[in-house]
């Protein structure tokens, strides 16, 4: 793979384990309060 394709790769698995930690935090936060 060229280094452009592995740097697309890497921001889309960063992108959708930020979303993950995003939605995670949220159901956190809503079940505390």
């Amino acid at each position: 793979m060229s280094a452009m394709a592995w740097g697309l790769v890497v921001f889309i698995v960063f992108f959708f384990v930020v979303g993950i930690g995003m939605y995670y935090l949220v159901q956190e936060s809503g079940r505390r309060y």
